[in-house]
């Protein structure tokens, strides 16, 4: 008897599992659970030339391939399924391996599907960090550097464009006066992404105050109006970014805050809405305009701007350049996610 209820039993989960399915998998007859990203097939076959190609298809759809040449140079290629890209958090591609030189550096594709524009995606990298970003290619064969790149945690998260080539490259600076592990961090990401750049050859002053004009211009640069040219970086660095602040009604001024600095980063960002209740526990907020709280409540909430101790926001207190760098390495986290 215990053997029929035991039989019955089994045919009855046969039946009943693949019922269990989910937005990320489901489980199989067996039991067992199969990821959407998980692979159903896959080729590998090496040419005469010593050259790798790997070809994979996972259970949504997407087809990943890999190509390796006998001196190690990637190249990827993924035809991303509906499936994939319909898919909040961000598709993460095959492991590749940055290199300081463009034209050695990995390429990565993606093909989206039809109807699809962009799609947000997370290109693994064996040897992350923040000095790791990605360059797209463009019409005519050059590189420009993403500047809306973010540092995921197995690689770089950025929004791809469908059909565009992207090189995995390490392209941070080398400062002599940064002191502190997040300062270099930040330093690493923000030289990397072409945002900010050293005061001297290998100096980044990250003690320093910003200006207006300072954090005009890192914006600008961000919306790609204002590249790393001798004209932004020479005597007249700062025209670029106050050309950039009168046409998008940026009011520019000789004084900035943390609090200026928060407005300008939620205007920025469309102006979402916040939830005011995260200042409740400054006591330096009561009394500023409901523009500033906003801004201020936006920015900490998603981790942009926290406070200078547990009670106290310091709104009025300066920003200094360590603290921008900073700054935007979480906030372009935030509006490319």
């Amino acid at each position: 008897m215990r053997r029929i209820l035991a039989l019955v039993l089994s045919v009855a989960m046969v039946l009943i599992l693949p019922v269990f399915a989910f937005a990320d998998g489901f489980y199989n007859s067996q039991g067992v659970w199969v990821s959407t990203g998980d692979e159903v097939s896959s080729t590998e076959v090496t040419d005469s030339n010593g050259t790798t190609t790997k070809t994979t298809t996972t259970a949504d759809g997407t087809t990943e391939t890999v190509v390796t040449t006998a001196d190690g140079e990637q190249t990827v290629d993924v035809e991303l399924s509906a499936a994939a890209a319909a898919k909040e958090e961000a598709y993460v591609t095959p492991e590749v391996t940055a290199t300081e030189d463009v034209a050695t550096a990995p390429k990565v594709t993606v093909e989206l599907p039809t109807g699809a524009d962009s799609a947000l995606v997370e290109i693994a990298v064996a040897n992350n960090s923040t000095k790791v970003t990605v360059m797209k290619q463009n019409a005519d064969g050059t590189w420009s550097v993403v500047k809306k790149a973010a540092a995921g945690e197995d690689g770089v998260v950025v929004n791809v464009e469908d059909g565009a080539t992207y090189a995995v490259v390490e392209k941070a600076l080398d400062f002599t006066d940064i002191t502190s592990s997040w300062e270099k961090k930040a330093a690493d990401f923000v030289s990397s992404r072409e945002l900010m750049l050293g005061t001297g050859v290998d100096t980044f002053n990250p003690k320093g105050d910003i200006t207006a004009d300072m954090m005009m211009t890192v914006l600008a640069r961000l919306d790609n109006e204002a590249d790393i040219t001798a004209e932004t970086t020479g005597p007249n660095w700062a025209a670029a970014g106050e050309a950039w602040a009168a046409k998008e009604g940026y009011a520019v001024s000789g004084t900035f805050t943390r609090a200026d600095m928060a407005k300008l980063l939620y205007k920025y960002a469309g102006s979402p809405a916040a939830k005011t209740e995260v200042l409740d526990k400054f006591v330096d907020v009561e009394g500023l305009d409901a523009d500033t709280i906003a801004a201020l409540a936006w920015c900490n909430e998603n981790k942009i701007l926290e406070g200078t101790s547990a009670d106290k926001m310091s709104p009025n207190g300066t920003a200094t350049r360590g603290m921008l760098a900073k700054v935007m390495m979480t906030f372009v986290g935030t509006i490319v996610k």
